[in-house]
């Protein structure tokens, strides 16, 4: 496989329809998409894969650095996500930024299991990216502060270690008055969840200190 263990998102070949069924006023998508070069950019990449089904956009779940998995996106380029003149060497910063936007997004789905509206959204271009080159975003961090769900990511070309640009998100997440537990009322305590989703003995460990200690 290209991307060893990514998911590709859906496109029109998954979902059994064809190019030429999409419907643009004043253009004709029936061509190849490398031979229209008066579509407008955002329709393309706002449509992730579904208008060109050979540039390959796909996800991945993987072992993080805290302790619970994080999200890697993968991300091929072609001429339409610049905004430079022909010959469109590098990546523009829109298509950068949207893309940790969605990464960040969609992680907060997978993390929270519910829909976190984003209310904050910082992208730094510290490298340029040529056209061509695969970006990844991975979700490198992922905090809960105050009913705020604070993420960051990186970019960095597929296959190499060198980062080009950073994100950093927020997302509202009030969460709910419920039981910790029967006959225990209060408000749910979210870190406490996420210690029971990865850890053997989450409820017991509460009782525990750093090295053990019974601090009940």
């Amino acid at each position: 496989m290209k991307y060893e263990g990514y998911t590709e998102f859906e496109n029109n070949r998954h979902a059994g329809l064809r190019n030429e069924d999409w419907k643009f006023e004043g253009y004709d998508l029936s061509k190849s998409i490398e031979s229209i070069d008066e579509v407008p950019a955002f329709y393309v990449w706002n449509s992730l894969n579904w208008t060109d089904e050979d540039t390959y956009c796909g996800w991945k779940v993987l072992p993080g650095e805290q302790g619970h998995n994080t999200l890697s996106t993968v991300w091929e380029t072609r001429w339409w996500h610049s905004v430079t003149p022909k010959p469109h060497k590098y990546v523009g910063g829109p298509f950068r930024a949207s893309i940790a936007d969605y990464t960040l997004g969609l992680y907060s789905l997978f993390y929270t299991q519910k829909f976190c509206p984003i209310t904050d959204l910082r992208v730094t271009y510290d490298k340029s990216i040529r056209v061509g080159d695969p970006i990844e975003c991975l979700v490198t961090n992922t905090i809960i502060e105050n009913d705020i769900l604070k993420q960051e990511c990186i970019q960095r070309v597929y296959g190499s270690d060198v980062i080009v640009g950073r994100g950093w998100s927020s997302h509202y997440m009030k969460l709910k008055k419920v039981p910790l537990k029967k006959g225990v009322s209060g408000i749910t305590n979210y870190k406490h969840k996420q210690q029971d989703m990865t850890e053997l003995n989450g409820d017991g460990n509460r009782d525990r200190g750093r090295y053990g200690e019974d601090v009940s």
